[in-house]
């Protein structure tokens, strides 16, 4: 009787062991099971299920993951397995472990062919608020079109820029959607154009021909503004002493090195004053259009913080 409770758990420890799915089971849990093994003892699994609610409970993601990934691999194809294997996968994603968490759920999905969608969502939703978009676009390609798939669609496409192809799928989205309303309000804040006040790289080049640093004062940056005014200031006026200075001496006594050398000086300040004011107007432009969108972004992050609502179709276990 003694050799079967032995054998018993060797056997649970070498699955641990062999599996090639211990990714991020600890080696302490390993050693727990040597001792129990060697003690005679059969360790009592439910142990580790319900360490992992507790972890859970107690927001410890780490222990959480731990206790119900072990639990998960080590008992067979049930409800509660089913259970432990969302939780572990919940606390992974919470935890950062993003390996782990895609492992996990290749495996959950694998063991449980007949809830791929109820898992893909769920892990779909975290995806998409902790903002792993690489990952998402792989699923969410072969995810059933519902309201909530469109939602994600929409809010990845707006991460990546694409806002035609954001909008389209926010108007795909009926009307028993929760937040049709706020849908519609973003829809409208996508096409419409980004509220700030635009400058224009022509005029911002013209004002900096005309008086140098103007051009970047007028863009919004006054420190480029008054350097640039600055150093066109200093070398033009370089430049023309220099002229000045060699003019007046007699024609076989005049050097034109330092009066050359000032001139260059002088266009080289000029036209990176030109090419400055058209750059910084660009980047103010970029800035201002990426907090309009960042306060879009928000927004959706806004109503994806809605939980309840977005897991409506977790698994009954």
């Amino acid at each position: 009787m003694i050799r079967n409770r032995e054998a018993e758990c060797m056997t649970r420890l070498k699955r641990i062991i062999f599996s090639g799915r211990m990714t991020g089971v600890p080696f302490f849990l390993i050693f727990i099971l040597f001792v129990n093994a060697t003690r005679c003892q059969v360790i009592d699994l439910n142990d580790f299920r319900t360490l992992g609610k507790l972890y859970k409970d107690k927001d410890q993601h780490f222990l959480s993951y731990t206790y119900n990934l072990s639990y998960y691999y080590m008992v067979p194809k049930s409800d509660e397995k089913l259970s432990a294997g969302f939780d572990a996968l919940y606390s992974a994603m919470l935890y950062n472990r993003r390996m782990e968490s895609e492992t996990l759920f290749e495996d959950i999905i694998g063991s449980f062919p007949e809830k791929k969608n109820e898992v893909t969502g769920y892990y779909l939703y975290y995806l998409m608020k902790l903002s792993y978009f690489e990952k998402s676009e792989e699923l969410l390609k072969d995810a059933e079109n519902n309201d909530k798939t469109y939602f994600y669609r929409s809010y990845k496409y707006l991460h990546d820029n694409s806002l035609k192809e954001s909008s389209d799928n926010l108007s795909s989205i009926s009307a028993d959607f929760k937040y049709k309303n706020e849908s519609d309000t973003l829809f409208q804040m996508i096409n419409q154009e980004p509220g700030y006040d635009k400058k224009y790289k022509s005029l911002a080049f013209m004002m900096s021909a005309i008086l140098p640093g103007s051009g970047q004062y007028y863009a919004g940056s006054r420190f480029d503004g008054i350097n640039a005014l600055s150093f066109n200031l200093i070398t033009g006026i370089a430049t023309y002493s220099s002229w000045q200075y060699e003019l007046t001496k007699d024609k076989k006594d005049r050097n034109y090195i330092l009066p050359g050398i000032a001139s260059l000086s002088f266009l080289g300040f000029y036209f990176s004053n030109l090419y400055n004011s058209v750059n910084i107007t660009s980047k103010t432009n970029l800035y201002k259009e990426g907090l309009y969108y960042q306060k879009i972004l928000d927004r959706f992050n806004m109503i994806i913080s809605d939980q309840e609502y977005f897991l409506s179709y977790r698994i009954d276990f």
